[in-house]
C-alpha cells in the first residue's frame, strides 16, 4: 500500500478492519494491519482511528515487546508514549485494594475523565494508596458526578465512547 493511494477499496477494508477484534487475527497482526491502513487512507478521522486502534492493540498485550516502534512518525511516537503511560496507570489502579472503592469503577471515571490531564491522573494514582477511606470515597464520588454531568450535557453514548477512548477501557 502506498501512502495517499487510499481509495474507496482501501477505505472500506480499513473500516472493516476497525470493526474486528484484535483477538480474531492476533494482536500483533491487528496492530500492524491497522497501522498500515492508517498510512494509506485519505480520511483523517479514519486514519486517527486506525492509528489509535493499532497502538492500543500493540500496547495492551504481550506483543508490545515484539513490535519495533522506532520508525513511527513523531506524532505517533508521542501518542504511543501517552497511551502506554495511561495503560500502566490503569493496571496500577486495577491491582490496588482500596477500602470501600471499586477500583474498576474508579479507573473508568478517572482514566476517562476529559477534564484531567495525564499528569493530573498520574498524580492522583500515585497518591491513592495514602488516601484515607473517606477521601477515597469522596474522590470516587466527585469523579462519578463529573461523568454524570458530562452524560447529562452531551448524551450518554457519546460520553461513554469518550471515557472508553481516554481511559482505554477494554
Amino acid at each position: 500500500m502506498k501512502p495517499g493511494s487510499g481509495g474507496t477499496s482501501s477505505t472500506n477494508r480499513a473500516e472493516r478492519h476497525l470493526k474486528r477484534s484484535p483477538e480474531t487475527i492476533g494482536s500483533q497482526q491487528y496492530a500492524e494491519t491497522a497501522l498500515a491502513f492508517s498510512q494509506v487512507v485519505a480520511d483523517p478521522h479514519l486514519r486517527r482511528s486506525l492509528e489509535s486502534a493499532g497502538l492500543r492493540a500493540a500496547l495492551s498485550t504481550d506483543v508490545r515487546e515484539q513490535i519495533d516502534f522506532s520508525d513511527l512518525p513523531p506524532e505517533l511516537r508521542d501518542r504511543k508514549e501517552r497511551m502506554g503511560r495511561l495503560l500502566n496507570l490503569r493496571q496500577t489502579v486495577l491491582k490496588m485494594r482500596l477500602e470501600g472503592v471499586d477500583t474498576r469503577q474508579l479507573w473508568d471515571a478517572l482514566g476517562g475523565a476529559p477534564h484531567l490531564l495525564l499528569e493530573e491522573k498520574a498524580t492522583i494514582v500515585k497518591n491513592l494508596p495514602a488516601l484515607p477511606p473517606e477521601k477515597l470515597s469522596a474522590l470516587s464520588a466527585k469523579l462519578l458526578r463529573a461523568r454524570e454531568t458530562f452524560d447529562a450535557t452531551f448524551g450518554g453514548s457519546l460520553v461513554q465512547r469518550l471515557y472508553e477512548a481516554l481511559g482505554m477501557v477494554s
